[in-house]
């Protein structure tokens, strides 16, 4: 009695995942929403005038991760060139907070960051409203310039 019910227990135990694995349908995987994270710098930590930001995309098919910082103190935000994305999702941008010393100094400023992907304009780095439109668009990080 024993050996029969190990038997069902795992015959129902590979039904239970060849249904997983064979019932998912690709165009529910691709419309799966994407999250967008920063994963460093930590929040309110000191940043420096040139500085990397990292984070992951849950879907590395996304091929475009953009950076925005926007001076807390300012109405504009600005877009920096596109993160490099990686196979595994994660992806880093070196970006510019403020301005340098010989540029009348940004030192000392609050900044808020965010990643986007999948912006509804052809992006242009440089001066941009906040916060162009995009897909998916990360939570805020907060940090201040060395």
């Amino acid at each position: 009695m024993k050996e029969w019910l190990l038997g069902m227990l795992v015959v129902a135990v590979s039904l239970g995942i060849y249904w997983l694995v064979f019932s998912v349908d690709e165009d529910e995987i691709s419309a799966a929403p994407v999250r967008l994270t920063i994963t460093a710098p930590a929040t309110n930590s000191t940043v420096e005038l040139h500085d990397v930001i990292r984070g992951r995309v849950s879907n590395p098919a996304v091929a475009e991760v953009w950076v925005v910082i926007h001076p807390v103190q300012s109405v504009d935000c600005w877009l920096q060139k596109p993160a490099l994305v990686s196979a595994d999702g994660s992806w880093m941008a070196t970006v510019q907070f403020g301005k340098g010393e010989g540029e009348g100094s940004s030192g000392g400023l609050p900044y808020e960051v965010r990643a986007l992907a999948g912006l509804r304009q052809p992006p242009i780095p440089g001066k941009t409203n906040c916060w162009p439109e995009a897909e998916v668009i990360s939570r805020a990080l907060y940090v201040k310039r060395n």
